[in-house]
Order: structure tokens, then C-alpha cells, then sequence
């Protein structure tokens, strides 16, 4: 559909069948195609950095020494703060 109108489209302005068809597909790459394709290595490499983040790989100090980063804790589904303090009686 898109390659007939532009043949249709590009025929009076004595352009060849052919490379209106051309132009068509080659619009197609630049303009759907292409950045896709950039945007498909950008979400691999964004993956691969969580997966880098999320890893317990040792980390080196400044001193040269390596230690481990320990997995982050679980929040705390109630929290210190929301639980009423005690009521004395009378």
C-alpha cells in the first residue's frame, strides 16, 4: 500500500517506478526499522546492567581490600511507627 502511493504519488514529477518503490522502503527502514532496532540494545543493555547491580560480586575499597556488599534487607511491612504504643488501664 504504502510503495503504490508513493509510485502513484512521486509519477508526476517524471519519477521512476522503481525508485519511488525504493525511496518508500528505504523511508520504512529510517523512519520505523531503525529505531526499533535501537531501542531493542538499549533495553539489552539496560538489563544487563540490573543484572550487574543485583549481583553480589565483590566490590574493591580504597584501601584495595575486597569485600562483599550483603544482600539488601526486606522492608519492614508495619514498621516502628505504626504500631500503637500500650494503654494503661483506668
Amino acid at each position: 500500500m504504502r510503495e503504490g502511493a508513493a509510485a502513484l504519488l512521486l509519477s508526476p514529477y517524471a519519477v521512476p517506478t522503481g525508485a519511488a518503490v525504493d525511496a518508500s522502503l528505504v523511508w520504512f527502514v529510517f523512519a520505523m526499522l531503525l529505531p526499533a532496532a535501537l531501542g531493542a540494545l538499549w533495553l539489552v543493555a539496560e538489563r544487563a546492567k540490573s543484572r550487574v547491580r543485583k549481583s553480589d560480586e565483590p566490590i574493591r575499597e580504597a584501601d584495595g581490600a575486597l569485600t562483599r556488599v550483603p544482600p539488601p534487607l526486606p522492608p519492614n511491612a508495619l514498621g516502628t511507627e505504626s504500631v500503637a504504643p500500650h494503654c494503661e488501664v483506668g
